[in-house]
């Protein structure tokens, strides 16, 4: 499980180096226009850019296996709980915005498939952004 969870981790962070645009780092977060998207409503959207620290071994791990997968073959039933930092650049020692808080479960019985509720909270702001994906 701990491969699983490693290799989740290097897609996320190869995921948010090919998409970074080269900035600072200090403006995660901007305006998206609701036009571009075919939506019409009032609300104000944002897209937010930060980096996912998830870190799995050492003597202060933030992601830790609570429940092993029912079998060797899938990781249908594996738990593993979270509590990330989200941070403006890539390495772990830069800005930190904030945290990931919550799960991964195993979902999936015939192919890898997670189910991944969390909370995310970003410090800059004065509320917590509850994102679920």
């Amino acid at each position: 499980m701990a491969k699983l969870i490693f290799f989740l981790a290097v897609q996320i962070l190869l995921l948010a180096a090919v998409s970074s645009t080269g900035d600072d780092g200090e403006n995660f977060a901007r305006t998206i226009d609701r036009k571009l998207l075919g939506l019409h409503k009032k609300e104000k959207l944002t897209h937010f850019k930060v980096y996912w620290q998830d870190i799995l071994s050492g003597p202060n791990p933030t992601s830790i296996m609570i429940q092993p997968p029912v079998t060797n073959t899938s990781y249908f039933g594996a738990i593993s709980m979270i509590d990330n930092a989200l941070t403006a650049k890539i390495p772990i020692n830069s800005t930190l915005l904030g945290q990931a808080q919550g799960f991964y479960a195993g979902a999936a019985q015939k192919e890898l498939g997670f189910f991944i509720p969390n909370r995310r909270l970003i410090r800059k702001y004065a509320k917590t952004a509850e994102l679920w994906v």
